[in-house]
């Protein structure tokens, strides 16, 4: 519907009195109003069911760490991390 207002305000000068073409502006604008109609039913025809919804997830909730953050710092507190990132450095340059 936006479009059609482009196109109607696009043809306006055309129906300038002095236009030698002003009949063809004159269909062309009886044309773009009546596609506008047309296209106007079936939109206020939907009902509020009907159209679409967008919805917004929520990830306020979580933090990135699959059992948590307190496992993670407990993890940590714990030195099972260390642990994990020597066994990982000792692995990739002993291949």
């Amino acid at each position: 519907m936006g479009g059609d207002g482009l196109n109607l305000a696009t043809l306006m000068p055309a129906l300038h009195p002095f236009n030698p073409k002003r009949g063809n502006a004159e269909l062309a604008m009886a044309a773009v109003l009546g596609v506008t109609l047309l296209e106007i039913y079936p939109a206020s025809s939907l009902s509020t069911r009907q159209r679409r919804t967008v919805t917004h997830r929520q990830y306020r909730a979580r933090s990135g760490f699959p059992n948590g953050v307190a496992s993670a710092r407990r993890a940590a507190r714990n030195g099972k991390v260390q642990r994990l990132q020597s066994a990982i450095l000792n692995e990739t340059y002993s291949n």
